[in-house]
């Protein structure tokens, strides 16, 4: 295997870092993202063993995140699909169109799977963290934010350099489920490492909460290849029942992996899941 990193450019100039785990160039291919609040070589344990089975992969760096070029003040749905739609064009070129996806945690699940809610060019998904059209679930105070969503959309448009403190939406601090100290204890050297993971783009989370409640959203669309769904059964964001009715809710070829832990499955245990998304992935790949 050969390790590369590379800059992709966009049609708009800009450069996308990707961390390239080359196994060989007819092999098939695995597109990894993640949360954008650090480089996916920051979280590189979450991703590297899917190395091992003979795949390329390809961890991007969405625009404004870790080493790509850009700002997350310039976040939409719309430039993340020209990320990835980027590095695909840069796999087709050089490998082949034998792609594959893996979202290795939670947002990264969401967003990636708003991608495949148009794409028909990837063969299959793998993903950790779902999302489901209305369903804002997931967020400390659900009611809230629908109720405020539309002056959400208009105060980032007025003023998309605001930063807002994140935590406001996300359950950062307080989890008391399984390996709560562990977890909690993660987050914290994490966000003391990453301090601007708490004060966060307005334009990006208005971005991020189009998903769910903009009218126009992809989401309400199905992904478009067979889907293998990671459960956490104790994730901090979102209930067990969520991800089943996300499951539920898709059609095709699907499978569904419970993992007996908390959110931070997507690191303790990567090797188990790499590995079951690469089996997936090599089922898939016909």
């Amino acid at each position: 295997m050969i390790e590369k990193d590379m800059y992709l450019k966009k049609k708009n100039g800009i450069k996308l870092y990707t961390n390239i785990l080359e196994h060989d160039k007819a092999s098939p291919n695995i597109i990894f993202i993640q949360t954008p609040v650090a480089s996916v070589t920051d979280l590189k344990e979450s991703y590297y063993p899917l190395s091992h089975y003979g795949f390329n992969v390809f961890a991007l760096d969405l625009s404004g995140c870790g080493k790509s070029e850009g700002t997350l003040e310039d976040f939409s749905l719309e430039n993340m699909i020209e990320d990835i739609n980027t590095c695909i064009d840069h796999i087709i070129q050089n490998y082949n169109d034998r792609i594959h996806f893996y979202a290795g945690n939670g947002m990264g699940g969401m967003l990636a799977q708003y991608y495949l809610s148009q794409s028909t060019c990837i063969k299959s998904f793998a993903q950790y963290g779902s999302a489901i059209f209305g369903d804002v679930s997931l967020a400390k105070s659900p009611f809230i934010i629908k109720l405020f969503y539309p002056l959400l959309i208009i105060t980032a448009r007025l003023f998309p350099r605001l930063k807002v403190n994140f935590n406001l939406i996300a359950n950062f601090k307080g989890y008391k489920g399984k390996n709560a100290e562990k977890e909690n204890t993660w987050y914290k050297d994490m966000l003391s490492k990453h301090p601007e993971s708490i004060h966060m783009s307005i334009a990006f989370i208005a971005g991020f909460m189009q998903m769910f409640l903009d009218e126009k959203s992809l989401l309400k669309n199905k992904p478009q290849c067979p889907v293998l769904v990671f459960a956490p059964k104790y994730d901090r964001y979102m209930s067990f029942s969520y991800y089943q009715k996300y499951y539920e809710w898709l059609d095709g070829t699907k499978a569904f992996y419970t993992i007996d832990d908390s959110h931070l499955s997507f690191l303790w245990h990567s090797e188990e899941l790499c590995k079951a998304a690469c089996e997936w992935f090599s089922q898939m790949d016909t």
